[in-house]
């Protein structure tokens, strides 16, 4: 019988800590500007697993979202005349400084020849964060995430 009680008091506390370590969430905040301006880009949608929005930017582009410690990407979109963007993020990322690029209509040209263009804009994203540092805008140099390249 004392065994029994041992083993289900084992059981219970691995059980609330698994529990409670699932539930915890960070705060994340952040700005989101454009690629030509640098100008804030107001009601962003801030999703994760691709489908479920946790969050908008307001109207100076920044924003706050909770989030569990489990997810670890988060996909900004469906704003008018911008391309979605994915953010890889890491543990200790908790401020997020993401430059949206805008979305140029193509006209009479493959979709091969469009992504192509397209590739060769996100790779000048290291010199747009350095302008924005220069301007005040941003703070950090380096981006404390990744931001990936949709097709």
């Amino acid at each position: 019988m004392k065994l029994l009680f041992r083993l289900f008091g084992f059981i219970s506390v691995v059980f609330l800590t698994q529990f409670s370590v699932f539930s915890q969430n960070r705060t994340i905040q952040g700005v989101v500007i454009d690629n030509l301006d640098h100008e804030p880009v107001p009601y962003v949608s801030i999703l994760f697993n691709d489908s479920i929005q946790i969050g908008m930017t307001n109207l100076d582009g920044s924003f706050q979202i909770e989030v569990p410690y489990t997810v670890n990407s988060l996909l900004l979109g469906r704003a008018i005349g911008f391309e979605d963007t994915e953010i890889i993020l890491c543990e200790s990322c908790n401020y997020l400084e993401i430059i949206l690029f805008q979305r140029p209509v193509y006209d009479f040209l493959s979709k091969k020849q469009v992504d192509k263009k397209r590739k060769k804009r996100f790779k000048k994203i290291g010199k747009i964060r350095k302008e924005a540092v220069k301007r005040g805008i941003f703070q950090s140099k380096t981006p404390c995430y990744k931001q990936v390249f949709i097709l």
